[in-house]
């Protein structure tokens, strides 16, 4: 279901895919579950209606902008 929502949301065709890790993260009122994939082939042209700007990063890259928590607890796990 993740290639189809994928594709259905911002336009991209994923394959490959790889479930890498479950992250629990607790907000002052809210619980989240986020679950983690690895994808070995990206396809298509970002679409993204909600955001005015975006760019794809290498991976050496992302480490090196600021996170929140959770993000940082996401890419825990893939080491």
């Amino acid at each position: 279901a993740l290639d189809e929502a994928l594709r259905d949301r911002v336009g991209l065709r994923v394959s490959g895919v790889e479930a890498v890790g479950v992250v629990e993260h607790i907000f002052t009122h809210r619980h989240l579950q986020l679950h983690v994939f690895r994808c070995a082939e990206v396809k298509g042209r970002v679409r993204l209606s909600h955001h005015a700007e975006h760019r794809w990063v290498r991976p050496e890259g992302f480490a090196e902008l600021p996170h929140a928590a959770v993000m940082r607890k996401a890419m825990a796990c893939f080491g």
